[in-house]
C-alpha cells in the first residue's frame, strides 16, 4: 500500500470543510446569537490554523476562553446536534 506524506492534510482540509459547510447550512435556517457567532467564528479560525495537528474540544475552548462543556455546546448547536468528525473531545 503506498502512504502518501500528505494524505492527512488532505483529510483535515475536507473535515474543515465538511464543518464549514454544516454551520453555513444551519445558519440559514437558524440565526445564532451574536455572540454565538464569534465564537464559531473563533472556532473557525483555530481549526484553520492547526489544521496540521490533531484538535481537541479542549484545544479550541481554552483558545476561546471558554469552558470545555460550553465549547462542545456550541459546537454541536451550530452543527445541529451532528458528530464533528477529526474533532476529539
Amino acid at each position: 500500500m503506498i502512504y502518501f506524506q500528505h494524505a492527512d492534510i488532505y483529510y483535515r482540509w475536507g473535515l474543515l470543510f465538511q464543518f464549514i459547510s454544516i454551520i453555513a447550512a444551519a445558519q440559514k435556517n437558524f440565526m445564532l446569537k451574536a455572540d454565538v457567532n464569534v465564537y464559531v467564528t473563533q472556532m473557525i479560525n483555530y481549526i484553520h490554523s492547526h489544521i496540521e495537528e490533531p484538535v481537541t474540544v479542549p484545544d479550541v475552548a481554552n483558545y476561546v476562553n471558554l469552558t470545555r462543556c460550553y465549547a462542545n455546546t456550541i459546537l454541536t448547536s451550530s452543527a445541529h446536534g451532528r458528530k464533528i468528525s477529526g474533532i476529539s473531545g
